[in-house]
């Protein structure tokens, strides 16, 4: 099982240019909206027609711009999962489910699918009548009944609410585990992709800027633009000082960066709120340490954040603590704080 996909596409101003070549993975495409994530999904589909470029799915060619192939969307064997799930209003689910499957077929189909996805007793109800899980898995069992070599999920939780959200990501994780073929997810929510598959691809603007290990890119995302997708909100550029330091220039403060810094690569330094410390002992061997003040408290469920400055500079440094925890006692809002960057936490960046 593979997908190739390397094309480009212009709706006006906007520019899609994007590449990647999955093999028997689950793939999350991260990006902000308006970022070519649901187009690059379209053209995989064939809702949409690249200007150029190849689409290959398990050696099938689904579109070659040089050679003028562009398979319909009904012959590419790609299953397509809307934000909506644009089930038909006025069909019942069995209806929706066996919309495109052969007369000779439909009752072997029917049963299988109904089974999958647990909705035997939802058959007989129109869209309308059903939950937002519920029309979820019909339109799972339709785009099933095609049986699909490519799953394409376009924000499947968007429309949900935070406890429906977790319930039905769950049970449709549960579910795709007996998919054979690819599995794409389009999505702007950096946990739902965390969660979803080993391998991640970063769009913005069109253009696909990383492609990698989940993990190994939000440890280290490389550029300034991914480090912000990936929800790291402390970037500050950053110059040499002597060996081992440089200057975080946002930051008005210097940092310990040992050899991970490379001076003709890195233009800027990254550090996630939550592995920012608070230092509440005397002890002076703390490398990265900062006295500052903490600008304002935003209490949440369960952690707090905090927003800290520490005079020298205009730019605010984001921390989060979890709740409860020694380290967020006695918190106030203009109150002096003691925090520490430590070196091991530190992300290294540059601009694309």
């Amino acid at each position: 099982m593979s997908l190739l996909v390397d094309i480009e596409k212009k709706v006006g101003s906007f520019c899609l240019k994007t590449k990647f070549n999955t093999k028997e993975q689950w793939l999350g495409i991260l990006g902000a909206s308006g970022s070519g994530k649901s187009m690059t999904l379209k053209c995989i589909a064939g809702i949409e027609t690249p200007d150029k470029g190849r689409i290959v799915l398990n050696d099938r060619i689904l579109f070659d711009s040089e050679k003028g192939i562009n398979l319909p969307a009904r012959l590419r064997k790609a299953g397509y999962l809307f934000q909506n799930y644009a089930l038909f209003p006025h069909m019942t689910a069995r209806e929706n489910i066996l919309v495109s499957v052969e007369k000779g077929r439909q009752k072997e189909v029917l049963e299988r699918e109904a089974a999958r996805f647990q909705i035997e007793t939802l058959l007989d109800q129109r869209p309308a009548e059903l939950s937002g899980g519920q029309q979820q898995r019909v339109a799972l069992a339709r785009i099933f009944a095609s049986e699909p070599e490519v799953l394409m999920l376009d924000e499947p939780f968007s429309a949900l609410d935070e406890y429906m959200k977790e319930k039905i990501f769950r049970e449709m994780m549960d579910t795709l585990q007996s998919f054979q073929g690819e599995v794409l997810m389009v999505s702007h929510s950096r946990n739902e992709l965390y969660e979803f598959g080993e391998k991640l691809l970063i769009i913005q603007n069109g253009l696909t800027i990383l492609e990698g290990e989940k993990k190994a890119l939000f440890e280290q995302p490389v550029y300034v633009e991914a480090a912000i997708l990936t929800g790291c909100k402390n970037i500050s550029r950053i110059r040499k000082v002597s060996d081992c330091i440089v200057e975080a220039i946002d930051w008005g403060i210097t940092l310990d960066v040992g050899e991970h810094y490379q001076e003709n690569i890195h233009t800027h330094i990254g550090i996630r709120a939550h592995d920012i410390e608070r230092v509440i002992t005397r002890e002076k061997n703390i490398r990265n340490k900062m006295s500052g003040m903490v600008k304002k408290i935003y209490e949440r469920p369960f952690e707090i954040d905090m927003l800290i400055e520490n005079g020298k500079s205009e730019h605010i440094l984001w921390c989060k603590v979890p709740k409860g925890s020694i380290k967020n006692a006695n918190l106030e809002e203009d109150k002096p704080i003691t925090i520490c960057l430590p070196p091991e936490k530190l992300i290294y960046l540059r601009e694309r």
